[in-house]
């Protein structure tokens, strides 16, 4: 039994025994109630109190049980993908989250290094100049190499994406 079982264990006889204190209660209070003395609202009230918390005993075991209904479904899915991923760590052991790690069934480790964002800085004057140069008929790319002199050494996902945002900041910009 572990420390979880036996805390649910106490709770379980805690929740009991204040049920049945409530029950008690009201069972009394509806005995001794009178036209005059208002106790049947009281025993009304204690009996609420006896339901809402004999159903906090049984939302725990409904808890537990949807608990574990997913964690059978996580362990199934985790069986049948092909790879298990972490993330990795540095040398200190400290998390690094721009590492991803990887290893699959034939237990080789793959390692992706996400790199820093890229930042490029486009002041007036060079927007005012995409725009001219678009306006004289130049190319996307040409435009692109004004912003980003590396943009040729680039690859084409970079290039695909850098041109679409380049197109956005002269329309809207």
């Amino acid at each position: 039994m572990g420390p979880r079982d036996a805390f649910k264990l106490v709770y379980k006889m805690g929740m009991m025994a204040v049920t049945l204190g409530l029950a008690a209660g009201a069972f009394a209070a509806w005995w001794y109630s009178t036209p005059a003395n208002g106790l049947l609202l009281i025993a009304g009230i204690l009996g609420l109190l006896t339901i809402i918390a004999g159903l906090s005993i049984s939302k725990l075991e409904d808890q537990d049980r949807q608990a574990e209904t997913y964690r059978s479904i996580f362990h199934e899915m985790r069986e049948r993908l092909p790879v298990s991923i972490r993330f990795g760590t540095t040398e200190s052991g400290a998390a690094d989250i721009d590492t991803l790690q990887w290893t699959t069934h034939d237990a080789a480790p793959v390692s992706v290094r996400i790199p820093e964002p890229e930042v490029h800085r486009v002041d007036a004057a060079m927007l005012g100049d995409a725009k001219r140069m678009a306006a004289e008929g130049r190319g996307i790319d040409d435009i692109c190499r004004v912003i980003d002199p590396q943009f040729d050494a680039r690859d084409s996902a970079y290039q695909s994406a850098f041109r679409k945002l380049a197109q956005a900041m002269i329309d809207q910009g």
